[in-house]
């Protein structure tokens, strides 16, 4: 049985939102090892995208091998958007089985503005790689949202070091979350499968 929950701390009338969509990493539980297959990232991996529209979701991904220090050439990186059903479904699985959690943050329409500028700028031209020890998913997430002056803005190596992974950024929102009275959607997964904890 899978669960969807909408947390709503106060009432917002923001006409604007950014939603931060966040899938959990996951592996198959030990007695379905062999049943459930391995998905990208496993239990240290899953992803993060951001939109106003849940059908555009804008998420960075690899594109070719994936290097092991990035730099800011784009080269081995490239942003996409996907809509609801891909984005959830783009780790691995069906989007009923898979864990996830979404925050809808009240951005200002000037934010909302920088928001779509970046998204068409980055679509074009990518502005670093995907890299181990570089940007990826969370931290160029969060590097979009800093832009747009949602979260503390920091340098390219700054933001990738403090954002390594998305569970560092997630764990960060859900206290943001709370304190700003911010909505938060959430969906458990497939008990088929063990999942990250925050």
């Amino acid at each position: 049985m899978y669960f969807y929950t909408t947390l709503c701390f106060g009432n917002d009338t923001s006409e604007y939102y950014l939603q931060v969509h966040f899938l959990y990493g996951s592996k198959p539980s030990k007695a379905l090892k062999d049943l459930e297959p391995k998905w990208f990232g496993g239990i240290h991996g899953g992803h993060v995208g951001l939109g106003l529209d849940s059908n555009k979701i804008l998420n960075f991904m690899p594109s070719g091998k994936i290097k092991i220090f990035g730099t800011k050439s784009g080269d081995h990186g490239v942003f996409i958007v996907d809509n609801l059903k891909e984005f959830r479904e783009s780790v691995g699985g069906e989007t009923d089985s898979n864990h996830w959690v979404t925050f809808l943050i009240p951005i200002t329409l000037k934010q909302a503005r920088v928001f779509d500028s970046i998204f068409n700028e980055y679509l074009k031209v990518t502005p670093y790689d995907y890299a181990f020890f570089g940007m990826r998913c969370g931290a160029a997430a969060y590097d979009v949202a800093a832009k747009c002056g949602i979260v503390k803005e920091y340098s390219y190596s700054g933001t990738w070091i403090r954002i390594f992974y998305p569970k560092i950024w997630r764990r960060k929102l859900f206290k943001m979350a709370k304190k700003n009275n911010w909505q938060i959607q959430s969906h458990s997964g497939t008990p088929r499968r063990v999942w990250e904890k925050d």
